[in-house]
């Protein structure tokens, strides 16, 4: 069963509604890719991270119903497979979502890959800050084994880590080089899985209270030896002022 988002869209969703991988506008962006390999590969490439008044975050305000209705995501705004492949912008939930519906639509299977919500930690235990990420099984990843897809990185990594061959595997705690991956929840559009011991509603006043900030991303990228894409993004004077407070 999944469960109802109540604030993330303009209308409450359940959670495996993000997942309209069918829709033209997604097929025809995976078209020129085979392989789960070539899916996380062009999330990472092709994908662009949200970027207003220097925070890497993707509040959105819509008139809604043709202007019969208007209403503010104050928070965070989890968009649609065909949003983001549409627009080509998306924060680290959006972007490996939208990677979880191409390898669903690429043929691999709801056992194989899940959609990751937690957060990221340093190496002593203290949260960065929420986040989304995903682990995917195939072979186009050469290992039979699950492998971790940071979406926000700039580039493709030369090589996907491994982190297990079980579901039970991805439920736990997954430090790589200096940060620690722990999610919450793992699903896709077929499966949800509640990792924690905490509430639904808990953990996404958790992921509100750890919102985007530049000390995880700078974590990330150093674990990765990659650049991430809200560290690349042009830093507006006010940007700059909000880093320094």
């Amino acid at each position: 069963m999944f469960p109802v988002i109540e604030d993330e869209r303009f209308e409450p969703f359940e959670l495996n509604e993000l997942f309209d991988y069918n829709r033209y506008v997604v097929r025809k962006f995976f078209e020129d890719c085979n392989t789960a390999r070539d899916v996380a590969d062009k999330v990472i490439i092709a994908v662009q991270y949200p970027f207003y008044l220097g925070q890497p975050d993707d509040q959105h305000k819509w008139n809604h119903y043709h202007g019969k209705w208007c209403r503010t995501i104050k928070d965070d705004y989890w968009q649609l497979n065909s949003e983001t492949a549409l627009f080509l912008i998306g924060d680290c939930e959006d972007s490996s979502t939208l990677a979880v519906g191409g390898m669903r639509l690429k043929g691999v299977s709801s056992d194989d890959v899940f959609e990751a919500f937690g957060v990221v930690k340093d190496a002593n235990g203290n949260i960065l800050g929420g986040h989304g990420w995903l682990y995917a099984r195939d072979k186009s990843f050469d290992t039979d084994r699950f492998v971790l897809v940071e979406s926000t990185l700039d580039t493709p990594p030369s090589q996907y880590p491994e982190v297990g061959s079980t579901l039970d595997d991805l439920k736990k705690p997954f430090r790589y080089e200096n940060i620690i991956y722990e999610p919450e929840w793992l699903f896709n559009d077929v499966q949800f899985i509640d990792v924690s011991s905490t509430s639904i509603k808990r953990m996404i006043l958790k992921r509100k209270r750890f919102t985007e900030n530049r000390e995880k991303y700078e974590a990330i990228a150093k674990a990765w030896k990659v650049n991430t894409k809200p560290l690349r993004y042009f830093r507006s004077k006010l940007a700059k002022l909000r880093d320094r407070l």
